[in-house]
């Protein structure tokens, strides 16, 4: 094979490779990493080693050396509560949120809208005031009569501060306040400072569990740390910071401080396989004598929509915007819902998206295939120049470069189209990857959730790498790439590289298989897009210019 189509078959084989590879391993393929092997040991002995990962987090995030939260949470005294859509457990025991649901998110299944959910660990919004630690973390609140909106929790830390605790619900949001309150009842100014808990709850497999993360937004920067990194190490920050969110892939609890907060230190770490927690620090204050001071917290609880995180004007949406092809990638988002409005039914909505994106791409899609034809009308000559110059690698080069020149064939043009697509490719399969509208949203007959693989029926067995499920997409999406890689003219391949070539298509389907049925849609509809133009370039005659 000559030097240009080892050149070629390199950078093509390179790319494939340097672009998705990774991407496979990272993001359509978490599952494979080892998981921790788990014994036959009993549900309390299980408690009991969560609890004291709890422990060794609050005892290594402690800047004050308080005592590591040991006390369990009694599940006796739970109390319920339905507020503004959502589902609350409260605990007396630290004045928290044990247990916190979404109702609209909860419809099929409860965890799918859970954030929050701690049944013998700290749950959220657990303070450790410095001086008091264990009066007003673990001591007996007590619940305060309230608007129906709101939940009110008081206790008196050793006779010196009286501290409140207020969740206020925001009517038609997914937000509410937190506002603790300590009024001073001594004659003597008070300073101290605190600690306060966040949990999130996620039960994310496969791919799904890459959108598992934590992220700190200070100085209109984001910095964000996967689940399964925090499992290994804890994330630790100092200084002050804007805002802070634990993040699922559909889901996000986003806490902002008020203006006269000031967050000294914050750390994060993966507890348990289900639970990600933080614990943030504030500066020390002042609590002059009689007076009170209030700190006050802006907590999100929502969906990931991008508009809706946006309307808070903090830049809560950068969560999803974030990334080298963010801007790009809600984009086509918007585009999506664009032709939404206009077709409700967003199955209709990625048909026509990729097809925008195909018209828009043709005059490069148009050159490359262009380019391939001219090349494989080429190859007589260039098998006849192979056989002329086999024992002179050279001159081969040199014939094969002036063959090039006279009839005017870039053999890097059929490459260069594809690789300016693939920004649109990557923004668009992370855009629908965690798109919320597409959750439980139907297509047509078996299709009734486009952020699941379009499961037809269940197999009584388990197939390596497929499941047990039989989806009918990524089988059209497989034949349709078989068929289109069939259209392709002659590349000069050896037989050995066609073989190769030929399990592309399995590998794709393979990949795709468990992936949402709105992004095998996509795929599936972009390859029959792609075969009907490369049935018109087949039927057209396209001449090989050239120099006499």
């Amino acid at each position: 094979m000559s030097t240009e189509k080892r050149l070629i078959l390199a950078l093509v084989l390179s790319f494939l490779l340097i672009i998705f590879y990774p991407y496979v391993l990272k993001i359509f393929f978490p599952s494979l990493a080892p998981q921790p092997v788990t014994k036959n040991i009993s549900q309390e002995q299980v408690q009991t080693t969560q609890q004291t990962a709890k422990e060794t987090l609050r005892a290594s995030s402690s800047g004050f050396n308080a005592p590591a939260l040991r006390a369990p949470i009694f599940k006796t005294n739970l109390e319920k509560a339905e507020i503004e859509g959502y589902h609350l457990t409260l605990s007396p025991r630290g004045g928290l949120i044990q247990n916190f649901y979404l109702d609209e998110f909860a419809l099929k299944n409860k965890d799918e809208g859970t954030l929050i959910k701690s049944e013998d660990g700290p749950g959220a919004f657990q303070v450790w005031l410095e001086g008091f630690e264990s009066a007003s973390s673990t001591s007996e609140f007590s619940r305060e009569k309230s608007r129906t909106n709101e939940i009110i929790f008081k206790n008196t830390l050793d006779e010196k501060i009286e501290m409140k605790k207020e969740f206020i619900f925001n009517p038609n949001s997914h937000s509410f306040d937190v506002v603790l309150s300590f009024k001073n009842l001594t004659d003597q100014s008070i300073t101290t400072r605190y600690e306060m808990s966040s949990q999130l709850f996620h039960n994310e497999k496969g791919y799904a569990a890459s959108y598992v993360e934590f992220n700190v937004y200070a100085a209109e920067k984001i910095e964000s740390k996967k689940a399964a990194k925090l499992k290994k190490k804890s994330f630790e920050l100092e200084g002050d910071l804007d805002w802070f969110s634990l993040n699922r892939k559909y889901l996000s609890l986003i806490i902002k401080p008020s203006s006269n907060v000031v967050i000294s230190e914050i750390k994060a770490k993966e507890v348990s396989p289900e639970e990600m927690q933080s614990i943030f620090m504030t500066e020390r204050f002042n609590i002059p004598a009689g007076s009170t001071v209030e700190h006050s917290y802006l907590v999100y609880a929502g969906p990931n929509s991008y508009p809706e995180l946006r309307s808070y004007g903090f830049g809560f949406q950068k969560l999803i915007s974030k990334g080298f092809f963010g801007p790009l990638r809600i984009g086509m988002i918007f585009i999506m819902d664009w032709c939404y409005n206009w077709i409700p039914n967003y199955g209709v909505a990625i048909i026509l998206l990729t097809m925008l994106i195909k018209l828009l791409f043709t005059p490069l899609t148009h050159i490359s295939f262009v380019s391939m034809r001219r090349m494989a009308e080429l190859q007589p000559k260039i098998k006849a120049l192979q056989a002329q110059h086999k024992e002179d690698p050279k001159k081969l080069q040199k014939e094969m470069m002036g063959l090039y020149k006279k009839h005017k064939v870039n053999p890097l043009s059929g490459c260069l189209p594809m690789l300016l697509q693939m920004p649109i490719f990557i923004a668009l399969y992370q855009g629908l990857s965690q798109a919320v509208q597409l959750r439980e949203a139907p297509f047509i007959w078996w299709i009734k959730d486009l952020s699941e693989p379009d499961k037809l029926f269940t197999l009584p067995f388990t197939l390596p790498l497929l499941g047990d499920g039989v989806n009918i997409l990524p089988l059209i999406m497989l034949g349709s790439m078989i068929w289109q890689q069939k259209l392709n003219p002659a590349s000069g391949m050896s037989p050995e590289q066609e073989k190769m070539m030929m399990f592309m298509p399995l590998i794709f389907g393979v990949i795709f298989y468990n992936l949402p049925s709105g992004l095998v849609l996509y795929w599936t509809v972009s390859n029959f897009l792609t075969i009907l133009h490369q049935g018109v370039i087949k039927k057209i005659h396209i001449p090989i210019p050239h120099h006499d």
